[in-house]
């Protein structure tokens, strides 16, 4: 890259450094884990600071696309990103909009039968037991202590149904309705 850096469409320069080192682990397929670059060829190649250098791999970093030790041998490497993190982002979208139990609901009824389907025949023996031992702690015949308790023993159920999906998609999205159903029900709940 000959051309220095500039900002572009009121983006920070760091975030255009953060995107270009995106499309560099994307376009190289650096796996997790692998180092990703010499600080002083990452500067002459980008010619940009080292504050903005560092303040673009915070950025990835708080992303959970990069891991950033300090120290001899430190650096930057690649990360993996949790579906923890990912979801945590996701929430944060959800922050401040008006979002209801019902609206969560309506989408969950519209990707749970396709998510019932991909299970079938995917579902071992420890799954099974797992969705029994939560039906029976559902049941009329073991009452939970809380309406709270009977909705967190129902979110087992679909968990165990969305780990055993074999579309890491819609695994994900199957996932991130049931954190949210949770955060809500537990902020319903807990209300005085």
């Amino acid at each position: 890259m000959s051309d220095e850096l500039k900002p572009t469409n009121g983006k920070k320069l760091s975030d255009s450094v953060a995107q270009l080192i995106k499309e560099e682990i994307i376009t190289n397929r650096i796996p997790p884990g692998e180092r990703l670059f010499d600080e002083k060829d990452f500067l002459k190649t980008y010619k940009v600071s080292k504050g903005t250098m560092r303040e673009a791999l915070k950025s990835l970093e708080v992303q959970g696309l990069v891991n950033i030790r300090t120290g001899p041998g430190g650096g930057a490497s690649v990360s993996r990103v949790s579906s923890e993190k990912t979801n945590e982002l996701l929430w944060n979208y959800f922050f401040h909009r008006n979002v209801s139990l019902e609206d969560i609901y309506a989408l969950r009824k519209i990707i749970e039968p396709e998510l019932a389907a991909s299970v079938a025949g995917h579902l071992d023996s420890e799954d099974l037991e797992l969705l029994e031992a939560s039906v029976e702690h559902c049941s009329e015949d073991h009452p939970p202590a809380s309406q709270r308790e009977q909705r967190i023993q129902e979110l087992d159920f679909h968990h165990v149904l969305a780990d055993a999906c074999p579309n890491p998609v819609l695994s994900f999205f199957a996932k991130f309705i049931l954190s949210l159903l949770a955060r809500l029900i537990i902020r319903i709940c807990c209300k005085p």
